[in-house]
């Protein structure tokens, strides 16, 4: 009786001991078999190793190249590297065990792996700025990318379209915002430099007075302006002509005032005047101020003696600055040197 109660014990132990082989088995098992054309996997390390077949990634492949294309990309071929994709590892946590042995694999972690290791060749457009080249999925793109270079900074470059090459050498949108912003940046240091370069010649001319042919004289003369530093031409003859007035070389910007109350007739640019101001002070006198940089009257404004209606400057058919000044006795030129 006690053998017989003892069989079933045996039995039960040898079970037992099969199932841990079998388990153990199992767990050292180096790859698990799945179904064809779906992930193999094996536990590493806390991480699943995926071995896939190239047939799981057929219609992957063809869903990336469709959105390569509705980007406007025109590809002209494409090649697998079988080798890189035959082992990819993803976080356990991602995908478990489970998962990988009786799931298959998301589709999107697919196109982003299958966009590491497949080679797109494409049609693009290439330009060149001097040494520089830039890549662009169609002249579209790439004609855009240049107008708004030469909105910043004038752009010579060369355009040749219909050239292939790896997709991943289509220039990123990074360096042409760069390339963009370096023009910018070149366009303000251009206008800076040319600003410094005006003012520096604004200031030189104000050290400067004319430079006309001519006796030149010191007499102290009650013209109509704060100061000058000497005639520089005479009422009367000069080459050939009648010089109508008396230059008055003094710095750049040196007030010229009213020789007498009255009104302002004109005020603006003269031609060979250059800014121009006429006084009719109602008595039959006229009074004009030719060459100025600079208005402190407008027309139609009555004036009185001696208030400050311009400054001298040099515009006009002038070398330096001046003022030339003139009056009109009863419509005829005099000399003005016979009235201050």
């Amino acid at each position: 009786m006690n053998k017989k109660k003892g069989i079933p014990l045996i039995k039960k132990v040898l079970i037992c001991l099969m199932t841990m082989v079998m388990v153990i088995m199992t767990a050292t098992m180096p790859v698990l078999a799945i179904q064809p054309y779906m992930p193999r996997a094996q536990i590493m390390e806390g991480r699943v190793l995926v071995t896939a077949q190239c047939n799981y990634f057929t219609s992957t492949i063809d869903d990336y190249i469709k959105e390569l294309e509705e980007q406007g990309y025109k590809v002209i071929s494409k090649e697998l590297n079988t080798e890189a994709i035959k082992t990819q590892t993803v976080n356990k946590s991602v995908i478990s065990f489970d998962k990988v042995k009786y799931c298959k694999a998301s589709s999107t972690f697919d196109k982003d792996f299958i966009a590491q290791i497949i080679k797109v060749n494409v049609n693009a457009t290439k330009i060149t700025i001097g040494t520089e080249i830039f890549y662009f999925k169609n002249s579209t793109d790439a004609l855009a990318f240049v107008d708004k270079l030469n909105e910043q900074i004038k752009t010579e470059y060369s355009i040749i379209e219909n050239t292939e090459i790896d997709k991943n050498e289509i220039t990123e949108q990074s360096i042409l915002d760069k390339k963009i912003e370096d023009a910018k940046t070149e366009r303000q240091e251009i206008e800076q430099r040319q600003r410094e370069l005006e003012q520096k010649k604004k200031e030189e001319q104000k050290k400067q007075v004319t430079s006309r042919g001519g006796n030149y004289s010191r007499t102290s003369v009650n013209a109509p302006m704060q100061s000058y530093v000497y005639i520089s031409s005479y009422y009367g003859p000069r080459w050939g002509k009648t010089h109508t007035g008396v230059d008055f070389a003094a710095n750049g910007g040196t007030p010229i005032y009213a020789w007498k109350s009255g009104k302002v007739t004109y005020k603006g640019w003269n031609g060979s005047y250059g800014n121009f101001v006429e006084i009719d002070h109602g008595d039959g006198t006229v009074s004009r101020y030719a060459h100025m940089s600079g208005y402190n009257c407008s027309l139609g404004d009555t004036v009185s003696k001696g208030y400050t209606i311009g400054y001298v400057g040099t515009t006009g058919n002038s070398t330096g600055n001046h003022l030339h000044f003139e009056i009109k006795v009863n419509g005829s030129f005099v000399n003005p040197l016979n009235y201050l």
